[in-house]
């Protein structure tokens, strides 16, 4: 048990200390370019490698619908909790806080979190490799519902909410998301052998891309110099982490009691 802990924890803890590391020696605009190469390269890459190595026969239709059901879960809840703290009768420190830029940035944060790739990075030492297929399936789910399709959404909504053509824009930002076609490219490639160092390549980079994304967690973490913002982060993190995970177990606790009784 302490071995696999360990061997859980330490991607997590290497990789986001380096960023911390880095913080104090890196140009203020790496951050930014980093999770853009992520967003184009990295990711989609990782994309394509776990559609192509992910066995979507069975029944395994359940992984695509709790993951929706839960970002719309998170959706609700986190627009009646900003709905709530913005009611006067309740007293803020500053109420220009309380602007459309901050809203976005609070939905994105209760949906989405920042898990995915811990998630994926960590699920291995978890579950048994016979059920890792449905774990793959259900964070490729995610990641593609959850960042790029509802999150590019909510980023373009709130971003563009004073454009003129923002619906159309919007919807330009869905279709230019670079995970959704190579997720597309992946499933249609199954059944070509890509050469060796293509498709070495590919098995690398899950593991790379997985590592790479915990740097940044590192640098914005290093990059807080109070905690007058945790009272407020506070409440996205608990829906994030806590409350609509928990109502998702239950409510599939309850669909499996039910069936087998």
């Amino acid at each position: 048990m302490t071995n696999t802990l360990f061997d859980i924890y330490t991607p997590l803890i290497l990789w986001t200390g380096l960023g911390i590391l880095l913080f104090r020696f890196i140009p203020n605009s790496l951050p930014r370019w980093l999770g853009r190469a992520l967003f184009w390269v990295g990711v989609p890459i990782e994309i394509l490698a776990l559609a192509r190595q992910t066995n979507f026969s069975g029944n395994w239709g359940l992984a695509p619908l709790v993951t929706l059901v839960a970002l719309t879960l998170g959706l609700g809840l986190s627009c009646l909790c900003w709905q709530v703290l913005r009611s006067p009768a309740l007293p803020k420190p500053n109420q220009s806080w309380f602007n459309r830029s901050r809203e976005g940035s609070f939905i994105l944060a209760a949906m989405l979190g920042n898990t995915g790739f811990v998630g994926l990075a960590l699920a291995p030492y978890l579950i048994e490799s016979d059920s890792l297929n449905v774990a793959v399936f259900y964070s490729i789910a995610h990641n593609l519902f959850g960042p790029y399709v509802f999150g590019v959404l909510v980023a373009s909504y709130f971003g563009r909410f004073h454009s003129e053509h923002r619906w159309w824009l919007n919807r330009r930002d869905l279709l230019i998301v670079p995970c959704l076609w190579t997720f597309i490219l992946g499933y249609l490639t199954k059944s070509i052998e890509f050469p060796y160092f293509i498709a070495s390549g590919l098995e690398a980079s899950i593991g790379v891309v997985s590592c790479s994304a915990f740097v940044p967690i590192g640098i914005r973490r290093a990059q807080i110099s109070g905690w007058k913002s945790f009272p407020m982060a506070l409440i996205p993190s608990s829906l994030r982490v806590a409350i609509v995970p928990g109502l998702i177990g239950c409510f599939c606790l309850t669909d499996t009691e039910t069936r087998f009784f």
